[in-house]
């Protein structure tokens, strides 16, 4: 199981972890949540055989994960894409329109998350070009790039407080703060 659905799952299941999650880096293979609240069922289906998770429980917890972790009101444009900002241009692409399925009004009139549908494409606009993409960056202190990559930006609000394998389970660093690791 990829990381983001182990996470989508932990704070499905526990839901006063994901009080935190704009402060945590973000997972990989985050598309695979995307797609299930976008309802892509191929890919529902997939994860749920694989976690013996049924297929609507999987969306549940996406479309409850996603806000939590990405729209953020200091989200950067790379947050709220769920991308890191070294992502290719076809990340960027993918993670936009399929956060566009979920989200848009017109597809889901009575989707409560709609409300996110004019940060990702403000988000979506910052970075579809490499020139603007270029511009972007250039408006980001050099800090918050680096903290985006780490989401070292701010470990004192781990979620964690029961860190395995030695590692923070907020930003996986073997020095985190919170934990005292």
């Amino acid at each position: 199981m990829s990381d983001a659905l182990d996470l989508m799952l932990g704070v499905y299941r526990t839901p006063s972890l994901g009080r935190q999650l704009c402060h945590r880096a973000l997972p990989g293979n985050l598309i695979e949540v995307i797609r299930l609240a976008a309802g892509d069922v191929a890919t529902a289906n997939a994860i749920a055989l694989s976690t013996h998770v049924p297929a609507q429980q999987l969306r549940e917890a996406a479309i409850f994960f996603l806000p939590q972790l990405l729209f953020d009101e200091k989200a950067d444009s790379y947050r709220i894409l769920g991308v890191a900002p070294d992502a290719s241009a076809e990340c960027v692409k993918a993670h936009y329109r399929w956060l566009m399925r979920w989200l848009h009004p017109d597809r889901h009139p009575h989707n409560d998350h709609a409300v996110f549908a004019d940060r990702v494409t403000r988000a979506w606009n910052s970075l579809r070009t490499p020139q603007r993409r270029r511009a972007y960056d250039l408006s980001l202190s050099p800090g918050l790039l680096q903290d985006a990559v780490t989401g070292r930006g701010d470990c004192r609000r781990c979620i964690c407080m029961t860190p395995s394998a030695g590692q923070c389970r907020c930003c996986l660093d073997a020095g985190c703060v919170a934990c005292r690791m």
